[in-house]
């Protein structure tokens, strides 16, 4: 591994060093402003480039493509996005009239910017990756989050889909974790710019603790 490095953008410096610690690899060294100065030679090397879009969202995606071009033009031989939550991948369609479908460009940005390969988790929507002309993974994070729970005394929970897009997400969770019961909600929404209610819950959730499985929480209202 002598010839790969690791660089992270701002957005989280903690996740970047765990990451280099498992791999027992150094992090890279860049100055990084919006001015991006890569501090250390990357010429001919296989970059991995960690970047969440956390917030301040905008500025952290700017200072991420930043990144990546000065990896480019530094020379490095492919660059590798890693992104575990990708910046704006909730607009993916044009369900309104006049509006951007923003996952598109930003994924364009991305190319531009000079990466070979970018990797996500569990997208907000499959079809993002169609919006990338180069190779792209989604990795799901199921299998992790149950090791994590499968350390806790389980016999009074139940997993929830919020609502009926989310239950196919289920599968993963119901194949590592079969002992659990599932319920979902059914949410309706009566007119277009209204927000949705929950009409009927299905499965038995009384007494219990809740798995809610959702892609992101934004507002917080399931």
């Amino acid at each position: 591994m002598s010839n790969l490095k690791i660089f992270s953008d701002l957005s989280h410096p903690e996740l970047a060093k765990e990451i280099c610690a498992e791999l027992q690899m150094p992090l890279g060294q860049a100055n990084i402003q919006m001015i991006v100065e890569i501090q250390e030679c990357v010429r001919g090397s296989d970059v991995f480039v960690i970047g969440t879009q956390a917030p301040p969202a905008s500025e952290n995606f700017i200072s991420f493509c930043i990144l990546i071009n000065a990896l480019r033009y530094a020379s490095a031989r492919r660059i590798t996005a890693v992104i575990p939550y990708l910046f704006e991948s909730r607009s993916d369609k044009k369900d309104r009239p006049r509006i951007a479908i923003v996952s598109r460009l930003v994924a364009q940005m991305l190319e531009t910017s000079g990466i070979n390969r970018a990797i996500f988790i569990d997208l907000h929507a499959p079809q993002i990756q169609g919006f990338f002309r180069l190779p792209t993974d989604t990795i799901n994070g199921a299998g992790l989050i149950c090791k994590f729970l499968k350390q806790r005394d389980l016999s009074n929970y139940v997993i929830v889909a919020p609502d009926a897009g989310e239950a196919k997400k289920l599968h993963p969770f119901q194949e590592l974790m079969p002992q659990l019961p599932l319920a979902m909600l059914d949410k309706r929404r009566y007119a277009h710019d209204e927000k949705p209610t929950v009409h009927k819950l299905i499965g038995d959730v009384g007494g219990k603790v809740a798995l809610i499985i959702d892609d992101e929480i934004s507002s917080g209202g399931t």
